[in-house]
């Protein structure tokens, strides 16, 4: 199921919820066709203050969706800096933030190996996640 297609099945009461992106729903909680139960992130969004995080709630409770630019490993560190540096100035422009803050998307931007050590601690998180959770993986 895409997330869009599972949009969509909530919207029309097929499927009871799910747990989706705040940019693929938040213009149906603003229109009142779907109502959002909580946020996963630490903080409430700035674009939608009202809705309460499940951290609030449940303690320590928080896991969020993050997006970033990976390269090819070997890709030489002058280009790196390079990319990273030209995507930091897009993600300053006044009208790049406020077009990701009216998504609920909050901007970080960091240097390649701030991103690397961020990577490094979610990798960790889950991991840890998933060995106290038995999950395993079935493949056929």
């Amino acid at each position: 199921m895409t997330a869009l297609t599972g949009v969509i099945d909530v919207v029309s009461g097929q499927v009871p919820l799910m747990f989706v992106s705040m940019p693929s729903v938040l213009g149906y909680v603003k229109a009142g066709k779907l109502r959002a139960l909580g946020m996963t992130g630490s903080k409430r969004s700035q674009a939608a203050p009202e809705i309460p995080t499940f951290g609030e709630t449940i303690p320590n409770f928080e896991s969020s969706a993050w997006y970033g630019m990976l390269a090819p490993a070997g890709t030489p560190t002058a280009v790196i800096k390079k990319l990273n540096d030209e995507v930091l100035n897009i993600l300053r422009m006044s009208d790049v933030k406020k077009f990701f803050a009216s998504q609920g998307i909050e901007i970080i931007g960091s240097s390649p190996g701030e991103f690397a050590s961020y990577i490094k601690s979610e990798l960790a998180k889950w991991a840890k996640v998933v060995r106290k959770s038995g999950a395993r993986v079935d493949c056929k």
